[in-house]
């Protein structure tokens, strides 16, 4: 099982490159608080590896904006994949 993050390079690379990071959860029980909770953490941690925002940002600040807009975005589309599957997963799916 796996959710898709597909972000579009553009937003912080004039290459305009679009790229897709696949987050496993097989190995997750979504009926579970902990589950749920590692799985949103991947999601995190795949969101900025692919748009390259970091905590402490750089001295950058257009570049800083593009990351964080890369990485909300990315966050709100597999927001509704994992919401789905939380979902689908209480009602014993």
């Amino acid at each position: 099982y796996e959710i898709s993050l597909g972000l579009v390079g553009s937003e912080i690379d004039k290459r305009q490159q679009a790229e897709s990071v696949r987050v496993t959860y097989s190995d997750l029980n979504l009926a579970s608080p902990e589950g749920q909770k590692q799985l949103s953490q991947r999601i995190d941690r795949a969101a900025r590896n692919v748009c390259g925002h970091t905590r402490g940002g750089t001295r950058n600040l257009q570049l800083d904006r593009a990351t964080r807009a890369c990485f909300e975005k990315a966050k709100a589309d597999a927001g509704a994949q994992f919401a789905s599957l939380v979902s689908d997963h209480a009602l014993g799916g």
